[in-house]
């Protein structure tokens, strides 16, 4: 349940608001991601977009199989801070979606893969 602050006009999120926004956004499994960040097509944002927002550092990718390994009672706050930028981020690039022909083969969805989001899953729903 989201709470807000009057005064600062600033949706203030939960552990549990977190979590499972994480859980929802985040569709690919630990194994998944791992194998995903091996393949050179997970290193095509990095070096063929001139868009920041779609070069996702690596330890990013790395910090999201590792919280994906963890039960929800062993996160640290650091990765409840790590889980809530992420989900930032995949909704933020949600705002540059390309055209769904270029949906496949695209910086965007690479870049929300490295992310842990396989947009094309939800194509699949």
């Amino acid at each position: 349940m989201l709470h807000l602050l009057k005064f600062a006009n600033t949706v203030v999120k939960t552990r549990e608001d977190v979590y499972a926004e994480f859980r929802t956004l985040v569709n690919m499994s630990a194994l998944e991601l791992g194998k995903w960040l091996e393949t050179k097509t997970s290193k095509a944002p990095a070096e063929g977009s001139s868009d920041p927002d779609l070069i996702i550092d690596k330890k990013t990718s790395l910090k999201i199989i590792k919280v994906l390994s963890k039960r929800k009672v062993m996160l640290t706050k650091g990765e409840y801070e790590c889980m809530e930028r992420v989900t930032n981020h995949i909704n933020d690039l949600y705002k540059k979606k390309p055209l769904e022909e270029d949906l496949l083969v695209s910086n965007w969805r690479y870049a929300l893969m490295n992310l842990g989001h396989d947009p094309t899953k939800v194509l699949e729903n």
